[in-house]
């Protein structure tokens, strides 16, 4: 309990950050023990605090008239959103503030101007919701955007989407629709030892809309998953990949995509780096790749129904044996050092398997297949 002392500075303070022209429920606080301060500044729930912002208060959030929430360091149930919005909520950190329970951490439908930031969020569900900010936000059970009527968007700074993966489909980000941009963050999905026998794993899987990855990291991996987990590819997904492109739109801006099989025994098991379908678009010049196969295939690009566009060309680091992995026509080189009669010339190979069916690598100083 806060003494009163304590509790008149803290409403003073909340009086003074208001400023001149704003009403001091402009902004409010959620906290796990509000002591003597009452409703509003101060909740406990956010049953009571989502309730205020969008039943009680008068008037409700608009633009222009945004409300602040500082939500102190504590676990507390689900935000639920359904046609309102104009909202901040600001953490006391991503390890320090988290909103979970029954339900999404956040269900977003209908809603407009929501910003998270320094929090952590259980699963998120965005329905039909625009203007979207999610910065220095960890949310630990996925993403997932949709449309049913409207449209959707979301921004997302420094933030982290972090799975286990426990269930038959496991994704990290995932959209139908809409437009959204991630930027300086991480998205992954790993097995876990409840991974079920039989499963997939999709860190970001578009099956409409765009997406826009800038400097940021792209993980999927077998983890710590029993060796015999069967993550078979289910046309036209993959069963363990990076980035699932299924008539949609991808660009991503330098970063990283790493997928890892290493150490599954099971051979329907492969590594996917990109994988588009049914005429997706993939547009990653300037993107890293790592790519480790199991007892399955490794492929860094892969387009199962011959009819998406993906323009992600990659040098690979050179050495003296050409990777191990399956690609498209044109869009990787690899030097390999060990050429010529002496064994030390270094030579352009061009992944071309169209013109090499045996080898899929063309030596551009030869002209000739790579045995």
């Amino acid at each position: 309990m806060l003494a009163p002392i304590a509790s008149l500075a803290l409403a003073a303070l909340l009086l003074l950050s208001a400023g001149p022209g704003r009403a001091a429920e402009s902004q409010v606080f959620l906290r796990t023990d509000c002591g003597t301060l009452s409703a509003p500044p101060c909740f406990e729930t956010t049953g009571a605090l989502t309730t205020w912002l969008w039943t009680t208060r008068s008037p409700l959030p608009s633009a222009g008239d945004e409300v602040l929430v500082l939500v102190e360091p504590g676990s507390y149930d689900p935000i639920v959103c359904n046609g309102q919005g104009y909202v901040t909520l600001r953490g006391a950190g991503r390890t320090k503030t988290t909103f979970a329970g029954t339900g999404a951490g956040l269900s977003a439908t209908s809603c407009t101007d929501l910003q998270l930031q320094e929090l952590t969020l259980d699963d998120v569900s965005w329905v039909d919701s625009t203007g979207g900010l999610f910065e220095g936000v960890d949310v630990t059970s996925g993403f997932a955007a949709s449309c049913t009527t409207g449209s959707t968007d979301t921004s997302w700074f420094s933030s982290r989407i972090v799975v286990e993966a426990d269930a038959a489909v496991n994704l990290g980000f995932s959209a139908s629709c809409g437009t959204h941009e991630f930027k300086g963050g991480e998205i992954q999905v790993l097995g876990s030892t409840n991974t079920p026998a039989t499963s997939r794993i999709n860190s970001v899987s578009l099956t409409g809309g765009s997406l826009t990855l800038v400097a940021s990291v792209v993980r999927a991996g077998v983890g710590t998953a029993p060796a015999t987990t069967a993550f078979a590819d289910a046309s036209p997904s993959p069963g363990l990949g990076g980035v699932f492109v299924d008539g949609a739109s991808l660009k991503m801006h330098g970063g990283i995509i790493n997928t890892s099989a290493g150490g599954n025994t099971d051979t329907g098991t492969n590594a996917t780096a990109i994988q588009a379908a049914n005429g997706g678009t993939v547009t990653a010049a300037g993107t890293a790749y790592n790519v480790k196969k199991g007892a399955g295939l490794a492929y860094r690009l892969r387009d199962v129904t011959s009819d998406s566009t993906i323009d992600a060309p990659f040098l690979w680091p050179s050495g003296t044996q050409v990777p191990d992995v399956i690609s498209l026509d044109g869009q990787d080189l690899f030097v390999e050092t060990d050429l010529g009669g002496s064994a030390n010339e270094s030579h352009l190979l061009i992944y071309n398997p169209a013109f090499c069916t045996a080898s899929s690598w063309l030596d551009a100083i030869t002209k000739t297949c790579r045995p």
